[in-house]
């Protein structure tokens, strides 16, 4: 029997090797072997708790997403899309000072794997950005963009949360210099009841992206009231005396207008806001003052602010002067002249005597008196008259001064060379009108 077995070997190992090729060539003829490459697999990452829970954070610096490439019998190659191909990277199995994990790819149809085809990833592991984790708590700023409808005012603007944690690399936590929540409020004329979206910037202003931190919201609820609004002049008057030889110069606050909002009977009612004059009491004082000033503590019932809520004012005070101003009769000017008569002022200069702040009257001119004398009901002749001055703040006049005021009537010769002149005009307006006809033909 054995020797039946070994005779001929060589034959029979030919034989069997012949018949293998053969099948394989039958196989290859009806399922040939082939392979396809998917691109853009996801590398989903798993067990990413065991490292938030040791107190780190990371994110993926290479390997998230893929190439796979698939070999096997073409009948199931070819039944295969990128959807089959799932591609992880297993957390836990991370090693210590180490920031790759490998990726383990399966090739899963209908929920079950595919036999006989081989998956193979472009790249092996994926490379980790690792970091010590940081969680912060930040206050909330509203910011508005755009402007409501014309003569409209946003109040009352308030934000529910007023604070959000973040959460995530200690690095991106730290570079974030400002919350806000952003609402475009452009073209409103009713109240507001929205979210808004809260946005992160760095300390230059520059917004940060929120992809890798972990926000405990994103939104906020914001309301406010949409008022009609009106700019009203601030009136500001002082109270008491200063120092003995001092006096008040001038008022100046930050503002001399302010913009409120309300119901619009209530708010076209009001014109002007004034400020109680003890707000500003210089009693006693010799040196300049800057008041601070609580704008809604002056407001009418029904009435809201909506610029600065405080307004500066700087009472200027200086020392009392006296001093005088030469007036000539040329620096008068005559006001109200009755018709048909001409004024002309005569006399000798004036020296009108002024008092007030050192630093007006030092600077005080003729033409700063403005001086006029008042020529309504006077009739034509040479009368003595009051001069009335309007200095500027800082100054005023003591006394009374007088100036010779000489309304003359229009003469007769001059009456009839205006009208000589008038019909002059008028003969050569008609000799023009007869010229223009004559060259047209009419």
């Amino acid at each position: 029997m054995k020797e039946k077995i070994l005779n001929n070997i060589t034959l029979k190992l030919l034989a069997v090797i012949f018949s293998i090729v053969i099948w394989i060539l039958i196989v290859n003829s009806y399922d040939p072997y082939s392979s396809v490459t998917f691109s853009g697999i996801s590398v989903t990452l798993e067990n990413g708790d065991v490292l938030t829970d040791m107190g780190y954070t990371y994110s993926v610096l290479d390997g998230s997403r893929i190439s796979v490439t698939l070999s096997g019998p073409s009948s199931k190659v070819t039944a295969l899309n990128s959807s089959n191909v799932i591609a992880t990277a297993d957390l836990s199995t991370l090693r210590d000072n180490s920031d790759y994990v490998d990726i383990t790819v399966r090739v899963v149809r209908n929920g079950r794997a595919v036999e006989d085809v081989t998956a193979t990833p472009s790249q092996t592991s994926v490379r980790l950005g690792i970091e010590n984790r940081s969680t912060q708590t930040f206050d909330i700023q509203l910011t508005t963009v755009g402007e409501p409808e014309s003569d409209y005012a946003i109040l009352n603007g308030s934000i529910t949360p007023s604070t959000v944690t973040i959460s995530g690399a200690s690095t991106d936590v730290e570079n974030i210099a400002l919350v806000s929540a952003v609402y475009d409020v452009s073209g409103l004329n009713h109240d507001i009841d929205d979210t808004a979206a809260i946005m992160l910037y760095d300390s230059s202003g520059n917004t940060i992206s929120t992809d890798n931190l972990s926000l405990s919201t994103r939104q906020v609820h914001y309301t406010a009231d949409v008022s009609l609004s009106k700019e009203v002049p601030l009136i500001l008057t002082t109270s008491g005396k200063p120092a003995a030889g001092y006096k008040v110069n001038q008022i100046s606050p930050d503002s001399d207008t302010i913009t409120i909002s309300g119901d619009s009977e209530v708010i076209s009612s009001i014109s002007e806001i004034a400020i109680p004059s003890d707000a500003l009491n210089v009693e006693g004082l010799s040196d300049s003052t800057t008041f601070r000033l609580w704008l809604e503590d002056y407001l009418p019932d029904n009435i809201s602010l909506v610029s600065d809520s405080m307004v500066s004012v700087r009472v200027e005070i200086e020392p009392e002067a006296t001093g005088t101003v030469t007036l000539p009769s040329s620096a008068v000017t005559a006001v109200n002249v009755p018709d048909g008569l001409s004024a002309q002022m005569s006399g000798r200069d004036l020296t009108v005597q002024v008092e007030g702040s050192q630093s007006v009257i030092s600077s005080l001119t003729a033409e700063g008196l403005s001086a006029t004398v008042n020529a309504a009901g006077l009739s034509a002749g040479t009368q003595s008259v009051t001069v009335d001055f309007s200095p500027p703040s800082g100054a005023a006049v003591t006394g009374e001064y007088q100036m010779t005021l000489t309304l003359t009537r229009q003469t007769t010769t001059t009456a009839a060379a205006t009208e000589s002149r008038h019909s002059t005009d008028m003969d050569s307006t008609q000799a023009q009108a007869d010229s223009e006809g004559i060259l047209s033909g009419n």
